[in-house]
């Protein structure tokens, strides 16, 4: 509420970019002018169950992935979460934001506190090759719209040539990943079917998604067939709520977006999720 303060009484015109500092004490470049940029510009983070979810789950040393990173503020949170012990790998595929997330990591986040970033402006996908990044027509004032589409025909004139990768060609069978958070606008059963391996072979322990479908989408249920738990995520006054997803909680719109956790340890998550507060607006200890 103080910050909403600060922010609502500020006489200093905004400028085009503007450098924030996240409530894990990272700093951020964003452009207030846009929806990402203004709510962590006015409310300090975007998307808070979802960052609070990673918060919770990513423990020191891990891998961290983040699919659909944009301009970085959950890349940069992962980070500081796994630590230099851990790694974090972010995939932004328009390269417009991956400019942007990629001066917000290199040139803004430097601690040896935090772990080692690996950025690739790459789209996620079930087959290597190029796909049609449709951005919408209201591109500069929201930019975590984009979605890959199949054809032109059915999209906006709005388009963007971008390379595409399979996740199983990413990792070999050594990796273990804690945290996989995916915000890809509807290509999310696409970007699992290029995962088989890892998810038989139960390399990802944890999976934050955005699904708008109605539950079981094709998402949950590929998710469900391959031994995971789901819960969908949701915002209450002193702690996030951790509900299974068969029990049709209901989202608020303003706050919640319409996330779930896909997991492999659901005993884990509800000890993780069972403690009161939120620890995705404390500093980390060893951030400045």
């Amino acid at each position: 509420m103080v910050h909403r303060m600060k922010r609502a009484f500020r006489r200093k015109p905004l400028s085009e970019f503007e450098t924030v500092t996240l409530p894990w004490g990272a700093k951020l470049r964003v452009r207030p002018a846009e929806v990402i940029g203004s709510n962590i510009w006015c409310y300090g983070v975007f998307d808070l169950v979802v960052c609070e979810a990673i918060c919770r789950l990513l423990d020191h040393s891990e891998v961290g992935v983040d699919i659909g990173a944009n301009i970085g503020q959950m890349t940069s949170l992962m980070r500081y979460r796994a630590g230099k012990g851990g790694r974090v790998i972010a995939f932004e595929p328009h390269p417009e934001l991956f400019s942007e997330l990629r001066h917000n990591i290199e040139s803004l986040q430097v601690t040896d506190a935090a772990a080692p970033v690996d950025l690739r402006n790459l789209a996620l996908s079930n087959a290597a090759g190029e796909a049609l990044l449709d951005v919408g027509p209201a591109w500069s004032i929201n930019r975590g719209m984009s979605k890959l589409i199949s054809a032109a025909a059915n999209a906006s004139s709005h388009l963007v040539g971008v390379k595409t990768v399979p996740l199983d060609e990413v990792f070999d069978d050594r990796t273990a990943i804690g945290v996989c958070k995916m915000d890809v606008e509807g290509h999310e059963l696409r970007v699992l079917e290029g995962a088989t391996r890892l998810l038989e072979t139960r390399r990802i322990r944890d999976l934050i998604f955005e699904d708008l479908d109605s539950y079981p989408s094709p998402v949950h249920e590929l998710l469900l067939n391959r031994g995971f738990t789901l819960f969908s995520l949701h915002t209450r006054l002193w702690k996030p709520l951790l509900a299974p997803a068969q029990h049709r909680v209901s989202f608020e719109p303003l706050v919640d977006g319409q996330n779930f956790l896909a997991t492999l340890d659901p005993a884990r998550a509800v000890r993780r999720f069972a403690m009161p507060g939120w620890q995705s607006l404390r500093r980390i200890q060893g951030s400045r």
